[in-house]
């Protein structure tokens, strides 16, 4: 039997990366910080939290924490999310990321 996954960064190893080089960053250095507490048998799958920037190629569905940002899709209009709403980025989203405040 499968036991309930408490998302905390307690006991869970940190995993830092940067954007790709073929990612258009518009400003600064964005990193993130991934703690994954699961993932399925094939792999493709990871349950945790992440602070930091969204990896554009990857579907995600996110329930942020603390956070005010704006997606603006190609060609779309700009969407605002805070801490507490919930979206889906699938992968491939091409557009505009931009985080107005720290991200998790």
């Amino acid at each position: 039997m499968r036991h309930p996954i408490a998302f905390t960064t307690t006991g869970v190893l940190p995993e830092t990366s940067s954007p790709a080089p073929d990612n258009r960053v518009l400003r600064g250095h964005p990193q993130q910080i991934a703690w994954n507490h699961d993932t399925d048998a094939t792999g493709p799958f990871f349950v945790g939290l992440w602070q930091g920037r969204c990896d554009p190629h990857a579907e995600a569905f996110c329930m942020p924490m603390q956070v005010r940002l704006t997606l603006t899709a190609d060609g779309d209009r700009a969407q605002t999310f805070q801490a507490g709403d919930a979206f889906v980025v699938h992968g491939g989203f091409s557009g505009i990321w931009k985080n107005l405040t720290p991200v998790r």
